[in-house]
């Protein structure tokens, strides 16, 4: 059929040309693709420039289609423009259809460009943070794990993720367990989640804490204790915690005690807890020496010492503890109190409070070791988070990596 139709379009005469071309159009569309012969095509093309305006569409729809013969959509349009000048309203139609698509045509192939550019910068950033990271800069190390991580299926970006983090640790355990959670800072929600997923937190400060990093021990308990980015676990908390503070981590320990302050002491647990905060506050951890400083004042738990619990309560307003500076200043003025009030902080304090005897409020449940052994502020203005960014393209970093605080 698709072959008689062919041999007719060439030996019929013109009248009836436009007319089978439109045919071999549709048997193209209809999956009968043989191609239409050039003299068929010439015979119709000069048909349409002597004025036969449904030669001019019927061209214009083939090459349009672009199935029997190569798509042509600049052919297409002088075809459908001739069609359109010699009267036919199909041909004009045709044309407003061919600008329209010949609109999107232009910005696909722009889009196209732009994307193959950005894939070829990306590659080039791969290689250049690769390098860094070779070279032992961990920075280049939390880059490229995240750059490699793109434009790949979830296995393959876990791969990525874990070969250069495990570089990073294999340099500097603790780094890499900062450097994974420097990873969760300004990057979108996906790639948030697939570091959650992939346990990347646990499995890198994880390592640096089975490695005696207590550092690492303590910030993963906190995590644990927080639930932001590896699940909420209140025993693995408490377990990473006595680890870090047996280490020497004395915040650590003021977390440890708190927690046990938090969830109701039995009676003979309570020298271990005051241990705990003591260490803690020892180690200026502000959360510790206030909950001493009331345990003191109210005599719970512990014989009530107002000479301790002054002590405590003005450590505790040095370390910006509003409430602590508010409990000091009212035991000051009782009679049995002497002494002058402990200055307030300059610039401002950080709020906490007791809500009872026993209990801590939220803010105070906000312990300060990830500030204090997380990062600091240099490091949070270190070139790993800028690089981060990537809605504008990736920023060239230089060459001195930002190391996290030891």
């Amino acid at each position: 059929m698709r072959a008689m139709l062919s041999w007719l379009a060439r030996c019929a005469p013109p009248s009836w040309q436009s007319l089978l071309i439109t045919f071999l159009a549709l048997a193209s569309a209809t999956g009968q693709t043989q191609p239409v012969d050039r003299e068929t095509i010439a015979s119709s093309e000069a048909s349409c420039q002597r004025g036969m305006a449904d030669h001019c569409v019927a061209l214009a729809a083939l090459f349009a289609e672009g199935t029997s013969v190569p798509q042509d959509l600049s052919r297409a349009d002088s075809f459908a423009r001739r069609g359109c000048e010699l009267g036919s309203a199909r041909g004009c139609e045709l044309r407003q259809k061919l600008d329209v698509l010949g609109q999107k045509s232009d910005k696909l192939q722009a889009a196209q460009k732009k994307l193959a550019a950005n894939m070829a910068e990306h590659q080039r950033n791969v290689a250049h943070y690769a390098a860094l990271c070779d070279e032992g800069q961990l920075t280049g190390c939390y880059l490229v794990a995240y750059l490699s991580a793109q434009f790949v299926d979830e296995k393959t970006a876990e791969a990525r993720i874990n070969l250069y983090l495990d570089k990073a640790s294999a340099r500097d355990a603790y780094g890499a367990c900062i450097g994974s959670m420097a990873l969760y800072m300004d990057t979108p929600p996906a790639f948030q989640q697939m570091l959650t997923s992939f346990h990347t937190v646990e499995r890198t400060c994880g390592k640096a804490c089975d490695a005696k990093d207590w550092k690492a021990c303590a910030v993963l308990g906190e995590e644990y204790a927080q639930g932001k980015l590896v699940p909420k676990d209140p025993v693995r908390a408490a377990t990473l915690s006595s680890r870090a503070c047996d280490g020497g981590i004395l915040l650590a320990c003021g977390n440890l005690g708190l927690a046990y302050l938090r969830n109701g002491t039995p009676m003979s647990d309570v020298p271990r807890m005051l241990s705990l905060l003591e260490r803690g506050c020892g180690g200026e951890h502000p959360g510790a020496c206030h909950a001493l400083g009331v345990l003191y004042r109210k005599g719970n738990g512990v014989p009530r010492d107002t000479d301790k619990a002054l002590q405590f309560l003005q450590r505790s307003c040095r370390l910006h503890t509003s409430s602590a500076c508010d409990s000091a200043e009212a035991l000051l003025r009782e009679p049995q109190a002497g002494g002058a009030p402990a200055p307030r902080p300059e610039g401002g304090v950080k709020k906490t409070a007791i809500l009872d005897s026993l209990q801590l409020d939220e803010s105070v449940k906000k312990t300060p070791i990830l500030d204090s052994l997380r990062l600091d502020e240099s490091v949070k203005k270190a070139p790993i988070l800028d690089s981060l960014r990537l809605d504008d393209g990736v920023k060239e970093t230089s060459g001195d990596a930002a190391h996290p605080r030891q």
